[in-house]
């Protein structure tokens, strides 16, 4: 083998420095772009870049098999600022998503305790209207006939309003037995409620102070029947025999 066929073999042997930007080198700066942000990276590919052309300019001294290889830094800076793009925008739809779906359950987990504070208010109200009501049958004799009639599912704001007074069963007692003034707070209930319980306090207050004034009359003592004057000594017209012996031309 000749000197110049060995220069020859040698040459052919020698292995041109890598002149394309691996994709793994890619797939690295993608990665960091999503730790620290896509400022900061879009800073790292402007050095990248740089770097990139020192490497160019270095390859522009070596040839593979006699052919130059120039390396494309535009597109590889192109290829770079398109990935990190399109991640970022992934990125930001993702975290929209994220949050939607945070509110989403946080609005629903709110209306569900609402909802369960309601049901055990509900439940407190009926609890204690239903005590107060099995009262009534002790003060009105027809208590449970005339209650029996109402419906409570239908009139939910007058149940409520009554609740609050301590004489509920003789408010609901008088209030179905007066469908007009049921009908009235009700109606008012749903216009005015803080009206609609004026409404039942005034009724409220007026029964008692009616059933104050039976209770004193009912236990005030009788009064005396009048005494029959006697007739002893009064003179009723008629004469005795004492009167007759008494007058002048009937004695002898």
């Amino acid at each position: 083998m000749t000197d110049s066929e060995s220069v020859i073999d040698n040459d052919e042997a020698t292995v041109a420095p890598e002149e394309t930007l691996p994709m793994s080198r890619v797939n690295d700066l993608v990665g960091m772009a999503k730790k620290k942000g896509a400022a900061k990276a879009m800073s790292e590919i402007e050095d990248l870049k740089k770097q990139i052309a020192g490497l160019q300019e270095q390859a522009g001294n070596q040839s593979m098999g006699g052919v130059k290889q120039d390396l494309d830094v535009d597109a590889i800076y192109s290829q770079l600022s398109g990935r990190l793009a399109e991640d970022m925008n992934a990125r930001e739809a993702k975290q929209a998503e994220e949050r939607q779906a945070q509110e989403a359950k946080q609005v629903d987990e709110q209306k569900a305790e609402e909802a369960r504070k309601y049901e055990q208010q509900m439940q407190g109200v009926a609890s204690d209207y239903l005590s107060k009501m099995a009262g009534g049958k002790e003060l009105h004799d027809d208590f449970e006939e005339v209650t029996s009639k109402f419906a409570v599912a239908d009139f939910p704001e007058i149940v409520i309003l009554a609740n609050q007074v301590d004489n509920t069963a003789d408010v609901m007692y008088d209030l179905v037995k007066n469908k007009g003034k049921l009908a009235n707070i009700n109606a008012m209930s749903r216009q005015s409620p803080q009206t609609a319980m004026q409404m039942i306090q005034e009724l409220s207050d007026s029964i008692k102070v009616n059933g104050k004034a039976k209770s004193e009359a009912r236990d005030a003592p009788k009064p005396l029947s009048r005494v029959k004057s006697s007739t002893a000594g009064s003179d009723t017209g008629d004469l005795s025999i004492s009167d007759l012996r008494k007058m002048p031309y009937l004695r002898g």
